[in-house]
């Protein structure tokens, strides 16, 4: 059946725990969200994370206020040395995509996610093929088919694979592998998840670290309390996975 990628990855994932756990110890960095905001109160986030000691910073952008570039030089001005991950969740089209990146292409952007809406391969195409920075396809590339799509049309240089949106762990080996023989770099990502799910992905990028380029695995940090039993330990922006 189609659909339902959350539900099939909560069984998938569940019985990989059963039969095959994800349990080896695992160090990673991952980026921090600074959410969708005046460009003042963004500023101030960033700052505040990079207090923290974050180093990766994933913006958010597609206010539809005029202010996206703004966002972007404010916390590149406050923040010389952060890295920078800009994600404009399908806001812009084609020209407003293009205004943006010639207007940021000093601020060290590492890459731009899924600027177009996810349908419009054609535009994410043209794009790409114009960009200075990495194009980075999330809602555009949920399975390994549309993964090949997205990569065989241009529309996108790297790929952004999540256990809830492809169905699971034995779905992302799939894309992961089939990038790993393409050489297109990836980011593992999530959505506000478990100590599960969340332990399964970093386990992922740690076992294609040779390709995931980035990891966007930031629940940990929203959590009011981790407990003893999901073995997750969180220091600023870097969570540790003990066996």
């Amino acid at each position: 059946c189609t659909g339902a990628s959350s539900a099939k990855a909560a069984v998938d994932i569940a019985l990989h725990d059963l039969f095959e756990p994800l349990t080896e110890p695992i160090r990673i960095e991952t980026a921090v969200t600074v959410s969708l905001d005046s460009p003042e109160k963004m500023e101030t986030q960033a700052l505040d994370f990079a207090r923290e000691g974050c180093r990766i910073l994933k913006v958010k952008l597609g206010g539809r206020d005029g202010r996206d570039i703004a966002r972007i030089r404010r916390i590149r001005d406050a923040l010389p040395d952060v890295t920078i991950l800009a994600d404009a969740n399908q806001a812009w089209d084609e020209a407003e995509t293009l205004r943006f990146l010639e207007a940021v292409h000093l601020c060290d952007i590492a890459l731009l996610e899924q600027p177009l809406p996810a349908d419009n391969l054609a535009g994410m195409a043209a794009v790409t093929a114009r960009s200075p920075i990495p194009i980075l396809a999330d809602e555009s590339a949920f399975d390994l088919d549309e993964v090949q799509r997205v990569v065989e049309s241009g529309g996108a240089n790297m790929i952004n694979v999540k256990l809830m949106k492809c169905g699971g762990v034995a779905k992302a080996k799939e894309i992961l592998r089939w990038c790993a023989d393409h050489q297109i770099a990836c980011m593992m990502g999530s959505m506000l998840e478990t100590p599960a799910s969340i332990r399964a992905a970093a386990t992922l990028a740690k076992r294609f670290e040779k390709i995931v380029r980035y990891c966007d695995l930031d629940s940990p940090l929203l959590w009011k309390s981790v407990s003893e039993d999901c073995s997750i330990k969180r220091d600023k922006c870097r969570l540790e996975f003990a066996p």
